[in-house]
């Protein structure tokens, strides 16, 4: 749980770092509303997902100071994460309805697929933690081996966008959405 929420806090990172390219940029005046417009729109986007997970993150800690068979607690933690799970679902919404410059296109399309991915393996834990809590303990592996496959599928998108960045001359992926090129810098 501790790797995903830094998985999770390195991609808050990536996006508000990101996209602060526009303030920066000298292209012409349509291209430059474009850009503001969504760096304004990622920024407000990432200052709600900061703020699910800020929320999921506290839940989490409320509920592991609770005593460990206390099913109230167990209940209210499921309620709590299964709300979050529907906010994400409209972060994703709004996250997908975007208007993408032409060349974040890639990058983009390629961090709202991780997204997708990831919000469907929670969706996928939170059943799994409902099946738990409802006694069927035959679905503790099955929810390990989710987390897992959550790690491994959040490295290779992080990979993905680090050749993004490669690709394109940058040594970073936040360099490459905020578009500065170090030439100092180690590829």
């Amino acid at each position: 749980m501790i790797k995903r929420i830094i998985y999770r806090t390195v991609a808050i990172v990536l996006i508000v770092a990101g996209f602060k390219f526009a303030w920066n940029s000298k292209r012409s005046g349509s291209d430059l509303t474009v850009e503001q417009e969504y760096h304004q729109k990622m920024t407000e986007l990432s200052n709600r997902y900061e703020a699910i997970e800020k929320e999921g993150q506290a839940a989490n800690e409320k509920a592991a100071k609770q005593p460990v068979k206390t099913p109230a607690t167990a209940t209210e933690l499921l309620t709590t994460l299964s709300k979050i799970h529907a906010e994400k679902d409209q972060y994703l919404a709004d996250l997908q309805a975007l208007d993408v410059p032409k060349k974040y296109e890639e990058a983009h399309a390629t961090f709202l697929a991780w997204k997708k991915q990831e919000q469907e393996t929670e969706g996928k834990l939170i059943e799994g933690y409902k099946a738990f809590n409802a006694g069927k303990r035959d679905v503790a592996n099955k929810i390990e081996s989710m987390i897992q496959t959550s790690d491994r599928i959040s490295k290779e998108y992080e990979d993905k966008l680090s050749g993004i960045a490669k690709k394109n001359g940058f040594d970073s992926i936040q360099k490459f959405l905020s578009q500065k090129n170090d030439p100092k810098a180690k590829p």
